[in-house]
């Protein structure tokens, strides 16, 4: 669902990764058994964003009316190879 909302607000490339366990600020331990086909465990939607992008996407967020965590820190992100480098585009208004 993320992924979809995130392309239709214009933003490029996102990863969605599923818990396998975890416990929340209650201390309850979630975790997934071998034959469950599905349980309570998180699921986190990553994104590499310029400020603008984030703000647009965490106000699109905010208006759905969720309840949820996001972690927002400073990112580097790159390609190693002259010829992988060469080969990536570039959405517009990016650097």
């Amino acid at each position: 669902m993320a992924a979809r909302t995130a392309k239709k607000l214009g933003i490029h490339g996102g990863s969605a990764f599923r818990a396998i366990a975890g416990y929340g600020r209650h201390g309850k331990l979630h975790e997934e058994h071998f034959f469950e086909l599905a349980g309570d465990l998180s699921v986190e939607v990553g994104f590499a964003l310029t400020d603008d992008e984030a703000r647009k996407l965490l106000d699109h967020l905010a208006g759905e009316k969720l309840r949820m965590v996001y972690i927002k820190l400073p990112l580097e992100m790159g390609v190693v190879g002259e010829q992988a480098w060469a080969r990536l585009p570039v959405p517009s208004g990016r650097r």
